[in-house]
């Protein structure tokens, strides 16, 4: 859209501002916007978020989505989610998830619906300290489980558990993006994605313990090494992400190098089927701690 420049006084220069965004944040005369200057373009920002207030849904013939659609209003910002419902089993179902969704409560609840609505403040303040969390409690994950292996342990059960706490985490840092932004918001597409892989990883971590549990395997002094690397790999990308250096990125797309040539070498002299699976499980998770470090990259330029 285009906008005409109009001339306040003897130097000032003004324009208007959208009157569908100005609505949509709720913005007034004194408040406060953020003008980023970008060689020929001007990135203008506010701090308020746009008001969702409230969505309905009606689930009553839908049963195989049902949370996923509730969860889908949740990561996209709205404040109140009214659930219609035709059964005690699905508001119950509703109920156990909502505990999941960080400042979210059920509400109000009655015969035929379900009302969740948020009780904690969103700002973009609290992003930085929820996304540290799923990198520390991935960390938390890689080490605890890598002990278990190498002590020929396969009730990692525990280990499973954890990776919820992850997602749930990750569910919260897509609900401030997309209610919020990040704080560069023109870097809001590619931190969303480090938050997608993160989430990616945790869950190849969980598939990984629950195939060494499910399979009752003992893994090779190799294959045991190997996943000392790969949770080392990971290790450097969190330490990359808070204190960034070129060094460091190429020292870590290196150690991938090693990492994803000895998971091929392994592969091609294996005879066994369930090394083989294991061993393509190694290789997913370094290659989403790859992905990561590629849009760090974008963040960081």
């Amino acid at each position: 859209m285009k906008r005409k420049i109009i001339k306040l006084g003897n130097a000032t220069l003004v324009t208007s501002l959208p009157s569908k965004w100005v609505k949509k944040y709720g913005l007034k005369q004194g408040d406060e916007i953020d003008i980023d200057e970008q060689e020929r373009s001007l990135q203008l920002s506010t701090a308020k978020s746009f008001q969702m207030s409230k969505t309905e849904i009606d689930v009553t013939t839908i049963d195989l989505l049902m949370k996923r659609i509730v969860v889908a209003r949740y990561l996209a910002g709205y404040d109140v989610i009214r659930i219609k419902i035709d059964s005690i089993e699905k508001a119950r179902t509703i109920q156990k998830r909502a505990k999941d969704l960080i400042g979210m409560e059920v509400v109000n609840q009655g015969k035929d619906f379900v009302e969740l609505k948020e009780i904690s403040y969103i700002n973009e303040e609290s992003f930085e300290p929820m996304l540290r969390r799923v990198f520390l409690l991935l960390l938390t994950i890689s080490e605890e489980s890598e002990k278990a292996i190498f002590a020929s342990q396969t009730d990692l059960e525990y280990i499973k558990d954890m990776e919820q706490n992850v997602n749930n985490f990750t569910d919260y840092c897509f609900r401030i993006l997309n209610k919020r932004g990040y704080s560069k918001y023109n870097k809001t597409p590619d931190v969303y994605c480090v938050v997608n892989n993160l989430e990616f990883i945790g869950d190849d971590y969980k598939k990984l313990v629950s195939y060494i549990t499910d399979n009752n395997l003992k893994l090779s002094k190799e294959n045991k090494n190997l996943y000392a690397k790969i949770n080392k790999l990971l290790r450097e990308l969190y330490e990359i992400y808070y204190k960034y250096s070129d060094d460091k990125a190429i020292a870590l797309a290196e150690h991938r190098d090693e990492i994803i040539k000895t998971i091929e070498t392994a592969t091609n002299k294996t005879k066994s089927v369930k090394e083989a699976v294991l061993l393509q499980k190694f290789y997913n998770i370094t290659e989403l701690i790859i992905n990561v470090l590629g849009h760090i990259l974008i963040i960081q330029s």
